[in-house]
């Protein structure tokens, strides 16, 4: 589990998913809309919030194996800020051990293994991408004058 931060970002603070600042600082607010959950974007707050499509964001897939959205807690009050479901092991730990969340909100090995190779993969991209970058000489002639 180490490919999702957990020796560099202090999930007891409960980072934001988006800007990594500790939770009070950021809110985010759910809503059910003809059964289907989502962001409510205009009551949630963060230095980062962009508009994302709930569903697909907390499906892990081949090429996005992320599934970390925010998700109500079911033991914190109604209203209560969502927490980011990859902060949910130290939500718990902290403020309603020894409670654990649910399995299915449980990061599954899919999860960490795509994540592991996206990271492992990072700099090999970057890479070829500079490599493309090198192989086009510029279609213009400099005049000797310059």
């Amino acid at each position: 589990a180490s490919y999702l931060n957990r020796e560099t970002i202090n999930h007891s603070s409960e980072p934001c998913g988006l800007c990594l600042k500790p939770s009070p600082m950021c809110q985010f607010v759910l809503r059910v809309q003809k059964g289907t959950i989502g962001v409510d974007f205009t009551k949630s707050t963060c230095a980062r919030l962009s508009k994302f499509s709930y569903g697909p964001a907390s499906t892990p897939f081949q090429a996005n194996p992320c599934g970390n959205v925010p998700v109500k807690c079911s033991h914190c009050p109604k209203g209560s800020s969502a927490v980011w479901r990859y902060n949910l092991d130290a939500h718990y730990r902290a403020k309603h051990s020894p409670a654990l969340p649910l399995p299915e909100l449980a990061i599954t090995n899919f999860e960490i293994e795509g994540l592991k190779v996206l990271w492992d993969n990072r700099h090999t991209a970057n890479r070829m991408e500079v490599r493309r970058r090198k192989r086009h000489k510029p279609h213009f002639v400099i005049s000797e004058a310059h």
